[in-house]
């Protein structure tokens, strides 16, 4: 349910999706899809979504991060022109 509602665009499943990538809660823990969703939510100004966001990196390499960023402004691009 998160899941499809996340892909659509909708903030708040976003940053749930990212915290329970982060804790594993019914996935399997998943730093860097923890950190792709925040970073999504954090676009949409959900709250508490960049400072989760900005916590997580502190598991990723800046290679990672790095790709991760391209990904997440594409996405973005696409789905959220007037951020």
């Amino acid at each position: 349910l998160y899941t499809a509602a996340a892909q659509t665009g909708h903030g708040n499943s976003m940053y749930n999706m990212a915290a329970m990538y982060r804790d594993g809660d019914g996935l399997t823990q998943d730093a860097a899809k923890s950190y792709y969703w925040y970073a999504l939510a954090a676009e949409l100004n959900v709250e508490k979504a960049a400072e989760q966001r900005d916590r997580t990196p502190l598991r990723l390499a800046p290679v990672q991060k790095a790709k991760l960023n391209v990904d997440v402004n594409r996405f973005a691009t696409a789905y959220f022109p007037a951020r």
